[in-house]
């Protein structure tokens, strides 16, 4: 069974058990998950700037970076 992006329905890849587990057959493919953290970064900018808000951006675009590595390295 393929697996599906739940946002812009682009197949993606194929499950590797059987559904009878409960394994799921949607979820998000690596562009839309960084059209999602470019988003969250640009959020967290224009938020008040404290502790919390400074790690999250942090943690976001820590994330973010690596899935543009990982989205170069595939092409």
């Amino acid at each position: 069974m393929d697996i599906n992006c739940i946002q812009c329905g682009k197949t993606f890849g194929k499950v590797k058990s059987s559904l009878d587990n409960g394994n799921a057959s949607g979820s998000i493919c690596i562009d839309c998950f960084i059209e999602y953290l470019e988003r969250r970064v640009n959020f967290l900018k224009l938020k008040e700037q404290t502790i919390a808000t400074t790690r999250s951006l942090q943690r976001n675009k820590k994330r973010l970076t690596l899935m543009l590595i990982e989205r170069q390295e595939r092409s």
